[in-house]
């Protein structure tokens, strides 16, 4: 009898861990079905400090972390914005909300070669478009060249498109631009690279590249963008681009050189 009672209730038990469980109703229609009219659930609530966190959540049964596991950031540890996010592909993702901007319009003056980190974004982006037009030297105003028929820059035009993508493990990137230049229709120069996601091409009349002082150097300069740069990393709320080329300003005729950039950046 003894035995008889002790298998029933290991049936029972056995029974009970892999029916369904219900929460607010006796019919549960699913493995977990929770009903009700007044209140919801609570999804852990952590602080996220990269996108590649595997400290601050675990795994309690050992191992990688398992894939669709769900939290929600509150955006104070590290990795913003704040929101629900989902490990997938070695990475916390986030789950986008229809109240979440998708895509950033955005512009950026510059200057000089080096690092320039962009931000204000309102998210981490997967990929950016970059498009620029030679001789754009700001946001507001005109420029023209002081006289006609001179060979620097001043008469040179051109444009650029360009895009950089985050493939998970790397960057994929691609610039194309062309040169013309105002004194003569000749010849035209152009300029592609895979390395690069911004390039602006200065070229004479002979569609050789030339330098803010007008000479030409009789087309022995590399063949290269005088103004180009490859991002260099995707951030919580932006980007780094490393400009390792700027076409300087000319001392001369006491002016700074300058490029226009405007970029669309996506989730």
């Amino acid at each position: 009898m003894k035995n008889s009672l002790i298998l029933l209730l290991l049936l029972t038990f056995s029974h009970a861990l892999i029916a369904q469980v219900g929460i607010g109703t006796v019919d549960p229609e699913a493995r977990l079905d929770i009903v009700s009219t007044n209140s919801g659930i609570l999804i852990p609530r952590v602080a996220l400090t990269s996108i590649n966190d595997v400290a601050t959540i675990i795994n309690p049964a050992g191992g990688a972390l398992a894939v669709s596991t769900l939290v929600y950031n509150n955006g104070t540890g590290g990795l913003t914005p704040q929101g629900y996010y989902y490990w997938q592909n070695n990475q916390w993702n986030q789950i986008a909300s229809t109240n979440q901007k998708q895509v950033h319009f955005g512009k950026i003056l510059v200057s000089a070669s080096g690092v320039i980190n962009v931000a204000g974004v309102g998210f981490s982006p997967k990929s950016v478009e970059f498009v620029a037009i030679n001789r754009i030297q700001g946001y507001n105003g005109t420029y023209r060249a002081d006289g006609n028929n001179t060979n620097d820059i001043r008469m040179a035009g051109g444009m650029t498109v360009g895009y950089a993508q985050n493939n998970g493990t790397s960057i994929d990137q691609q610039v194309i631009s062309n040169g013309f230049n105002g004194s003569s229709i000749n010849n035209i120069g152009t300029f592609a690279s895979s390395s690069h996601c911004i390039a602006a091409f200065f070229v004479n009349n002979n569609g050789e590249p030339i330098h803010d002082n007008g000479t030409n150097n009789n087309g022995s300069d590399t063949q290269d963008g005088l103004v180009r740069a490859s991002l260099q990393s995707f951030n919580s709320d932006g980007f780094t681009l490393n400009f390792d080329r700027f076409l300087v300003g000319d001392s001369t005729n006491n002016r700074t050189n300058q490029i226009a950039i405007i970029y669309k950046a996506y989730r």
